[in-house]
């Protein structure tokens, strides 16, 4: 067994306790044009998108915006090491 890969009972330990998710959000920006000028404004509501739109006589845009929790991965040995390293020279510097 590879000692940077979790057994199969931590990923199972880890997926129950943390499920991977995913978040999903939906925004909206107003794009018009004032005196040959383009403008955008946002991210807001659709509700105030569409009021801002219609006092502007712009086009209303949207996108979804998505967050990816995903799986859970072994921290790398060499992040310990820096770490370790960063605190020292943190320390010595202090004394100094």
């Amino acid at each position: 067994m590879d000692l940077n890969d979790f057994t199969e009972d931590e990923y199972e330990a880890l997926s129950e306790q943390l499920p991977s998710a995913e978040e999903m959000t939906v925004e909206f920006a107003v794009l018009y044009w004032h005196r040959g000028e383009r403008y955008v404004e946002g991210p807001f509501s659709r509700r105030l998108a569409e009021i801002k739109a219609r006092d502007r006589g712009g086009r209303i845009a949207e996108r979804t915006k998505t967050v990816d929790y995903g799986l859970w991965t072994p921290v790398d040995n060499r992040l310990a090491e820096f770490d370790k390293a960063t605190e020292l020279g943190a320390s010595l510097s202090e004394e100094g």
